[in-house]
């Protein structure tokens, strides 16, 4: 964000480097705000909105001839040491890319965490391919990176989540749900899905497993469900739908839309959004497209 509104600025490089500086120094969230109940998640949505809070206000003061600590990420008690525990490649830092980042945008196919995207994919597709029922499952096991193994899998903060919030960032929530309803999309996190005792009862077969040979990919899962009658079945996903390697089509990103935005909006006020977006490069006010994407009646009711 520092860089983005240093640009818009037109800052010199050296105000540029000073706004990543100062930016650098004031931007760290604790990752205490993916784990907590509905107290902590509410500081959750600050943390985003905070890191761009700190990069303007770095560009801001940058301008004005402000100076920060141009080694905040090598130097002592900097970036690497302190938050990355040393084990943070300096060098790619001054690398040049071949090519553009945005480029290579992720766009998640199920609503829920980035990371979990893997294994409710596999998981979808073993229920479906073998109709597997809820009431002949013995053992559901999920593998995944130890990102999952670690930030959500912990029995004592996300094996029974109690809001929308804490189940999109609940492997135990989201194997089950995606089990049970063969889909997770914003109906999978109504109370009355929270509270289903079938949902509850299916989370209580189910187990995580960090597997460190899938460290090196982002959001895979391999799912093995074992049945009553000694069945196994077994599905690996490395990279699912929505992976800069396994891209979504116009049509899954459409279908995705509507699935989020249908209960704020109508047929026709979608499908302008949609053709406005398509045409993007016409529009002579990017406003244009701001108006189109409010809800009937939300500000007026938050009023």
């Amino acid at each position: 964000m520092a860089l983005a509104v240093g640009c818009l600025l037109g800052l010199s490089e050296e105000q540029m480097a000073h706004a990543l500086a100062v930016a650098g120094c004031f931007t760290v969230e604790l990752g205490i705000l993916d784990v907590g109940e509905e107290e902590l998640t509410m500081s959750r949505n600050l943390k985003f909105p905070y890191g761009a809070y700190s990069g303007i206000l770095g560009a801001l003061l940058a301008q004005k001839g402000f100076k920060g600590p141009l080694n905040v990420f090598e130097g002592h008690h900097g970036f690497a040491e302190v938050v990355a525990r040393g084990k943070i490649d300096l060098g790619k830092l001054t690398q040049r890319r071949k090519d553009w980042t945005i480029l290579n945008t992720w766009i998640k196919n199920f609503a829920a965490n980035g990371q979990t995207q893997g294994f409710i994919a596999a998981t979808i597709t073993l229920v479906k391919e073998h109709d597997i029922k809820p009431e002949d499952v013995a053992e559901i096991t999920i593998k995944s990176n130890s990102v999952v193994g670690w930030h959500m899998s912990d029995a004592a903060t996300h094996k029974y989540p109690k809001n929308v919030e804490t189940a999109g960032h609940s492997a135990y929530y989201l194997a089950a749900i995606a089990f049970l309803d063969r889909a997770v999309e914003p109906e999978q996190f109504s109370d009355q899905k929270l509270r289903d005792p079938k949902v509850r009862e299916l989370i209580d077969k189910v187990s995580i497993e960090p597997a460190r040979q899938l460290d090196k990919y982002s959001s895979p899962g391999i799912v093995e469900i074992i049945t009553k009658k000694g069945q196994k079945y077994r599905c690996e996903v490395l990279q699912p739908k929505g992976h800069p390697m396994n891209p979504m089509s116009d049509a899954d990103v459409e279908r995705k839309f509507r699935s989020m935005a249908g209960k704020f909006m109508g047929e026709k006020q979608m499908r302008q959004i949609i053709d406005t977006v398509y045409n993007l490069e016409k529009l002579d006010d990017i406003g244009e497209l701001i108006k189109l994407l409010v809800a009937p009646g939300q500000i007026s009711q938050k009023l």
